[in-house]
């Protein structure tokens, strides 16, 4: 069917109509982006009356029809839309716009004159203004407005450097480097001609050191007007060789290219010859080969070669046409050409490591000097292929490295161009990373402490290593690494809170052996990794303890207040000197306990607020803080009082985003309920709150949803998807993919036939053992127990899950069930699955 169009409104039929009636369908117009019976409408109510609202839809309706005729290409047509809309109530509107139509028609003194006007114009931002003066500026220099800049009195101040620009540039044009540097300098920094002195001033740079001319540009804002300049200078001025600073200026623009080419001093043939590559690039492989070979004097024979062989296992028929030019290929290079090919034809795993071995063995005879390098990125290859042929790998849990490396080909790999290349830091933390992924602990250590004797300045590296040496409790030689990065990066926080953690923590043992001196000693080293002028609350808070273990009580009790008072929130202060109080095992019913309990109670009685209560769910989310729920849950009861009224705070989405990742990684599940139960009763319609409830009362175990749930939660992604809330959308998707272990969402988080073909035929081969074992009901109850708890548990109610369990013990177990009646029962169960 054909677009119904809108009639436009009519003069005649416009004046029959009232005010009201005239306003209601040009809000319409205007919401529908009918902008030119808009214009037509509110013309006529303002000539009935200039209300403002409605000279200002008027101006907006007339912005519209501009922009929609601009995109036309009715660049004409735009400009005298824009005037009429100036000649509303004498206000600027969509002043670029106008200037880009008057610049598209070739309007360059009337785009001059706008831009003057639009400098001096006080309705402009100041940084809109200064746009302008630098649109000007462009005019000025690109127009060859010589009477203008000749009568410089007539324009503003801040234009008066145009004529010494432009002679700048006039010199430059000619080569006389100095006389355009002394021109420059006399235009000021805060003139709008400013970029050309920024200019000159790189080029002067740029003979003696590329990197300081870059420098000098980058001066030059992104949203300057002379932007485009800037990169083609950059892209000239970048590089060593003339091929390096041609493979820059492949992203520029023809124009820019051009320019950039003539600056660098490239010749133009060469130009050329690039583009003409480029042309044969963009044909495919043997079209480049070819281009390479009819152009072969254009290239230094080596290069070309390179070039060449690279482009042979794409290419394997043009081998002799390579060798009838240059020769035969080396070993090194034929077993080089024929792994690629296997590569690229997707053969096994197996032959695709064969033919690399092949050429690393080849590089180790010839011992050439960069043969460790090239064998380090072949491993790494190599390392890549055995990710994509075997996924994840094995589970290499406490495994040290000599039997990861025979056990996984991923960790082989990986661990021979390691040893190959040592130096390479990327190649150590990619290391590092896969043997973390796969529980390897013993293994990753040892890489790292190697990695750190190779790389003793790369903070990354020696941070792995930290970590590595805490696990194991050699907090002496943690204390070494710790300095060392340090000694690189002094405001390093992150060094800081490990290392104050990790005396924290032998604090607590030497106070649960009974120690508090030694406990106190051991505090006060920890003091020594305190930033200049900081103070950490929670290291003021043992030390406290540690006094008051001692017997010194009003000391003790001094310096734990001051800490919760540093704290910043009286509540989460004192849980945390209370959940402090049970790491170090004081007594439950000791006089320290007493008195925190006490202080606990009283804290209880202050009003809560939103930024309490997201510390408060961050202190339970801290790893060196982390007590059992049966140590923590007494603490909570204690401030149950506190709780029931931050429940009751006006919680933001975002905010209760913060609160709810803290509960559900510290698995207070219970707690996210009761926050968020109360947050939807406050906001029935938000997907958010009702998400969290059901993620409450599952305790994280979206996998135990029940049919009802599984749909409600496919409802309430798509009603954040449609709302366009990413942040509770993302939140469900992630959770339901973490709980299915499907790696898909909730979008799809189990296909309706591959995947459960999958999970039936693991079960498959055991059903007849177990329907022998049991008999047949017990198998079923056992078999929809097993489905129920499994990703597809989901999809299916309990009566399905039954009836598709009967199914197979009525196939695979030892039972007379006629075929018939398995496949009523069968078209039964799947009748009903969820699409």
């Amino acid at each position: 069917m054909a677009k119904r169009s809108h009639p436009r409104a009519k003069g005649s039929n416009l004046k029959s109509l009232s005010s009201d009636t005239l306003q209601e369908r040009g809000q319409a117009a205007l919401d529908q982006r009918r902008f030119r019976e808009a214009v037509d409408i509110y013309k006529a109510l303002v000539r009935q009356e200039p209300r403002p609202i409605w000279v200002q839809a008027l101006a907006d309706a007339t912005v519209g029809r501009a922009t929609d005729l601009a995109t036309k290409g009715l660049f004409k047509e735009a400009s005298v839309v824009l005037e009429s809309g100036h000649a509303i109530d004498c206000r600027l509107r969509a002043p670029v716009l106008f200037l880009s139509c008057l610049l598209e028609t070739g309007q360059a003194d009337a785009a001059l004159d706008h831009c003057l006007r639009c400098v001096g114009h006080g309705d402009l931002a100041l940084t809109d203004r200064e746009w302008f003066a630098e649109a000007a500026a462009v005019l000025l220099l690109t127009q060859r407005a010589a009477c203008r800049i000749a009568a410089a009195d007539t324009l503003p101040a801040m234009l008066a450097d145009a004529g010494p620009a432009s002679a700048a540039l006039a010199a430059w044009s000619v080569g006389h480097v100095e006389e355009a540097w002394r021109l420059a300098r006399t235009i000021p920094l805060a003139s709008p001609f400013r970029t050309v002195r920024v200019m000159l001033k790189s080029w002067r740079t740029a003979s003696e050191d590329r990197q300081r001319a870059v420098e000098h540009l980058s001066m030059v804002p992104d949203s300057s007007v002379f932007f485009d300049l800037r990169s083609a200078l950059t892209a000239a001025y970048r590089g060593g060789s003339a091929a390096e600073r041609l493979s820059v200026q492949q992203s520029l623009p023809a124009e820019q290219r051009g320019f950039a080419a003539t600056v660098a001093g490239v010749p133009v043939d060469r130009l050329a010859s690039l583009e003409t590559l480029e042309a044969a690039q963009a044909r495919g492989s043997d079209a480049l080969f070819v281009h390479l070979l009819r152009h072969a004097e254009r290239f230094p024979e080596k290069s070309l070669r390179n070039a060449l062989i690279a482009l042979l296992p794409e290419l394997p028929k043009r081998r002799g046409l390579l060798e009838k030019r240059f020769g035969p290929l080396s070993r090194l290079e034929h077993q080089t050409v024929v792994a690629r090919e296997r590569e690229l034809s997707d053969d096994c795993y197996e032959a695709i490591e064969r033919a690399w071995s092949q050429v690393v063995a080849t590089l180790i005879e010839t011992q050439s000097p960069d043969a460790d390098q090239v064998c380090a990125l072949i491993h790494r290859r190599l390392a890549d292929v055995a990710k994509r042929e075997d996924g994840d790998g094995e589970d290499l849990t406490d495994a040290p490295l000599q039997n990861a490396m025979e056990w996984d080909p991923v960790v082989f790999h990986l661990a021979c161009a390691f040893k190959a290349d040592p130096e390479d830091a990327t190649l150590a933390r990619v290391l590092i990373d896969h043997l973390r992924a796969v529980g390897a602990t013993p293994a990753w250590h040892e890489v790292a402490e190697r990695a750190a004797v190779h790389r003793p300045d790369d903070v990354t590296i020696l941070l792995d290593a930290m970590e590595a040496v805490v696990e194991r409790q050699a907090f002496r030689k943690a204390a070494g690494y710790a300095k060392r990065i340090l000694a690189q990066d002094p405001i390093n926080q992150t060094v800081r809170r490990r290392m104050i953690g990790v005396l924290r923590a032998h604090a607590r043992k030497k106070m649960a052996q009974n120690r508090p001196d030694l406990a106190a000693k051991t505090l006060g080293e920890a003091d020594q990794w305190q930033a200049p002028g900081e103070t950490d609350h929670g290291l003021r808070i043992s030390q406290g303890l540690a006094a008051l273990a001692r017997g010194e009580e009003t000391e003790g009790r001094r310096v734990v207040v001051d800490a919760v008072q540093l704290a910043g929130h009286a509540v989460p202060g004192w849980i945390e000197v209370a959940m402090e109080v049970r790491l170090m095992r004081l007594p439950e019913n000791g006089q320290v306990a007493r008195w925190v309990s006490t202080e606990l109670r009283r804290a209880d009685e202050s009003a809560p607020t939103v930024p309490a209560v997201l510390a408060l769910a961050s202190l339970f989310n801290r790893a060196e803080m982390a007590l059992p729920a049966r140590d923590l849950m007494p603490l909570l009861r204690r401030i149950d009082r506190w709780l029931k009224h931050a429940c009751h705070l006006s919680w933001t989405v975002d905010a209760f985003h913060q609160l709810a990742d803290a509960l559900r990684a510290s698995k207070q599940f219970a707690l996210l309920n009761q926050f968020a139960e109360t947050q939807r009763r406050r906001m029935p319609g938000e997907a958010a709150f009702e998400f969290y409830v059901i993620l409450g009362k599952l305790q994280g175990r979206l996998e135990r949803a029940t049919h009802h749930q599984f749909e409600r939660l496919q409802a309430l992604f798509a009603k954040a998807t449609d709302c366009k809330d990413g942040k509770t959308a993302s939140r469900i998707n992630q959770v339901c993919a973490k709980s299915f272990g499907t790696g898909k969402g909730i979008s799809e988080p189990f296909s309706s036939a591959q995947d459960i073909a999958m999970v039936i035929e693991e079960l498959v081969p055991v059903i007849a053992s177990i329907v022998e074992d049991m008999g047949r009901r017990s198998a079923i109850k056992l078999l929809c127990s097993l489905l129920k708890r499994s990703p597809i548990g989901v999809l299916f109610k309990d009566e399905q899950l039954q009836s598709i369990c009967e199914i197979l013990v009525d196939r695979y177990g030892p039972s007379t069930t006629s075929p018939v009646q398995i496949g009523n029962r069968q078209a039964a169960a799947f009748d009903e699955v969820p699409a």
